[in-house]
């Protein structure tokens, strides 16, 4: 009967080419300026720790979660079964309707 096969694991080293990598580069993270004040607080009956605010941006039914896109934009999800994408067009700290 003839010998079968086997299977061998060969690593192939990469090779070393002449091209040079890319510099890394420092770049400035971005600044923010708020629009609302600290201890603003928008909403009867509630604490924040100092230095924090507590605004009213949308009048949405009973939000439940909130995430960013990559453009900074800011979708909600609520108890309604809607998905609203909120927008701050004229930046002065409230949704557009």
């Amino acid at each position: 009967m003839p010998a079968q096969p086997t299977a061998t694991n060969t690593i192939i080293p990469p090779v070393p080419t002449d091209t040079s990598l890319p510099a890394a580069t420092m770049t400035e993270p971005p600044t923010s300026i708020p629009s609302i004040p600290a201890s603003v607080v928008e909403l009867d009956g509630a604490q924040v720790p100092p230095g924090f605010s507590l605004i009213w941006f949308a009048d949405l039914p009973r939000p439940t979660a909130f995430a960013f896109d990559e453009q900074g934009q800011m979708y909600v999800t609520s108890q309604d079964g809607n998905v609203y994408r909120l927008t701050d067009e004229n930046e002065d700290g409230r949704a557009e309707p």
